[in-house]
């Protein structure tokens, strides 16, 4: 195999063959060569041995990449193979087959999050909407530094809640993907160890008497919205978990929630005392499956009711909402549960029996050993809270 020392002048008078190819390596770098094809092309490429096996890698043509930066990508690989004991021409092969951040988040909302999350569609909007800069991006390119400030503008632009929603979802993805091989594992994590970029409080906000006398007269007057936000107020369930309720779901007194519907993921049965059968009887039928239908005709039940809270989320034109009809201006839907939880220990209920009505999840083992299904006690509290609630707005 010939053998000099590269020159520009010396490899810009290599002649090319008549027929097939011939390599020429430079004298003061091993390994590093020209390939002078009959075709009339030459290539700059590095030979290295890898696990006991004879490894060739092309980093460029004649004259595009130039003598010097040639020399320079060879040194680059022999660094990668002595230094960093990776093979480069496998790790050039890894990041030419890189997935972008766009596919991998396409990839874990369809392979793990349509799964496994019922919120699901609130990750595939953050990561739409707060991370489309990052969308083209290879995913093992993105840096810690990266998402720090990315995590700093959100939190500066749309609050600290946000902020550590994003942060979440983000370690989210990028743990998914390193434990189901979507990127390399010798990849490190972006987003481990990140501290939450705000700090968060938990609300207490619990409703007076004469703001649930204030609150239910409004009710009446928002439709659909309006007729859940009164079951909410009533059963004390998430209003995630009302919004979706369905006819098949009732049974007689007893709200019968599968897990697939429950944040817990464990089957609830809420009882429904006099005034939840009442507001139900009451209320006709919008949808042959859905308690609270979608308004926009759909065959779905509610998705929104956050506009009758606020007007729209100011992002239209101002509508009539509950906030501004009632002067409660902080109304949100889950304060009407901890306002029911309050008051249900307030007249005498223990925290624990009321705890299994809102279908909390008891700590410890004794949710593994205790299968009695408190049902009696459940019926009890719900119809404590009716009697109550019915003399306050009736």
């Amino acid at each position: 195999m010939p053998q000099f020392n590269f020159t520009n002048l010396g490899i810009a008078s290599l002649d090319f063959p008549d027929k097939g190819q011939v390599d020429y390596f430079d004298a003061g770098t091993p390994g590093f060569g020209i390939r002078i094809s009959y075709g009339g092309s030459k290539s700059w490429f590095v030979k290295y041995v890898h696990k006991g096996r004879q490894r060739r890698m092309t980093i460029g043509t004649y004259p595009t990449v130039t003598l010097a930066k040639a020399r320079e990508l060879a040194l680059d690989a022999k660094h990668e193979l002595v230094v960093e004991k990776q093979d480069p021409a496998l790790q050039r092969k890894v990041d030419r087959e890189a997935v972008t951040f766009k596919e991998l988040a396409d990839l874990y909302i369809k392979l793990w999050a349509k799964e496994h999350k019922r919120s699901w569609k609130e990750d595939e909007r953050i990561l739409n909407k707060y991370f489309v800069a990052w969308h083209p991006r290879k995913a093992v390119d993105l840096e810690q530094e990266e998402i720090v400030d990315r995590l700093y503008e959100i939190k500066t632009e749309n609050g600290p809640v946000m902020a550590n929603r994003c942060l979440a979802c983000v370690r989210k993805v990028y743990s998914w993907a390193l434990k189901n091989a979507q990127i390399p594992s010798s990849h490190l994590h972006p987003a481990l160890r990140l501290d939450a970029p705000g700090q968060e409080t938990s609300r207490e906000r619990v409703y007076t008497d004469n703001e649930i006398k204030t609150l239910w007269k409004a009710f009446g007057d928002f439709g659909t919205s309006g007729a859940m936000f009164k079951m909410i107020l009533i059963t004390g369930q998430r209003p995630g978990e009302v919004a979706g309720m369905k006819w098949s779901e009732i049974d007689g007194k007893h709200w019968n929630l599968p897990g697939d519907r429950t944040k817990n993921k464990q089957p609830h049965i809420c009882p429904l005392n006099e005034m939840a059968i009442e507001e139900l009887k009451q209320d006709p039928r919008l949808h042959e499956q859905y308690v609270f239908p979608s308004p926009k005709g759909l065959d779905q039940p509610i998705t929104s009711y956050q506009k009758a809270v606020d007007g729209n989320n100011g992002k239209k034109r101002k509508r009539r909402n509950i906030r501004d009809t009632t002067g409660i201006d902080d109304f949100i839907p889950h304060d009407l549960r901890r306002t029911l939880s309050t008051n249900l220990t307030r007249l005498g209920c223990s925290r624990f029996n009321v705890d299994r009505l809102l279908n909390h999840l008891e700590p410890g083992i004794g949710k593994v050993y205790d299968r009695y299904d408190y049902i009696k006690e459940k019926t009890e509290a719900a119809e404590a809270w009716g009697r109550h609630l019915s003399d306050l707005v009736r």
